[in-house]
């Protein structure tokens, strides 16, 4: 599988559906990446610049994010994770570079031309929010620091969303901007602004995302 052998295809796109209406948020704002029925949302901020071995940093923040997460949902093992469809993981993954086929073919997710890395993509249904398109997968919540990048499979690639199936709680973050956005009840945003090791402010669903380079 594209994206490792933590997390799989669903069949459908149905467990994203629920999105375009909870994010109901003017553009660019917190309540347009995140649900906007939870009770509080907190950014954790990521990284800084000058810390050494920056991505291996960035994926212990989502580990401790999952680590706390876990203990604020009923169904730790069954997770959605969406991950943008704009990276340009090969030339032959861009999907406006698929030719679909006709018939029988084409409900199977094969491609006229495709290479093997754009079959496999192809067979992750795809959901869209304003701005964005997105490859959904599922997986149990520990995936979310086991995804790879297609194609180069000794990389760990982040989940721009991800989520447990209970959606008690939400973690958002894009391709223009490093932190992650969390909305959740008081227990679990208490929990994660809580730890030492995070850098977290809580915000508001009308406050702008800030863009980081």
């Amino acid at each position: 599988m594209s994206f490792g052998d933590q997390v799989s295809a669903p069949a459908t796109a149905s467990g994203a559906t629920w999105l375009s209406d909870a994010c109901r948020g003017a553009p660019w704002t917190v309540g347009a990446l995140v649900p906007n029925d939870y009770d509080h949302y907190l950014r954790v901020h990521a990284p800084s610049p000058e810390v050494p071995d920056w991505w291996s940093a960035y994926r212990r923040l989502f580990e401790t994010v999952v680590a706390v997460g876990q203990d604020h949902t009923a169904c730790a093992d069954r997770a959605w994770f969406a991950v943008w469809d704009g990276h340009a993981f090969t030339r032959g993954s861009n999907p406006s570079l698929w030719q679909p086929l006709s018939g029988s073919e084409s409900r199977t997710g094969t491609t006229r031309g495709a290479p093997p890395l754009a079959d496999d993509l192809g067979s992750f249904p795809r959901f869209g929010l304003p701005n964005r398109t997105y490859f959904l997968l599922q997986g149990s919540l520990s995936a979310a620091t086991q995804l790879v990048e297609p194609g180069t499979p000794n990389r760990w690639i982040n989940p721009d969303l991800f989520w447990p199936d209970d959606r008690r709680w939400f973690v958002g973050s894009d391709v223009d901007f490093w932190s992650l956005y969390v909305g959740g009840d008081h227990a679990l945003i208490s929990a994660l602004h809580g730890r030492s090791s995070l850098a977290s402010e809580y915000v508001q669903l009308d406050q702008l995302v800030e863009v980081e380079s």
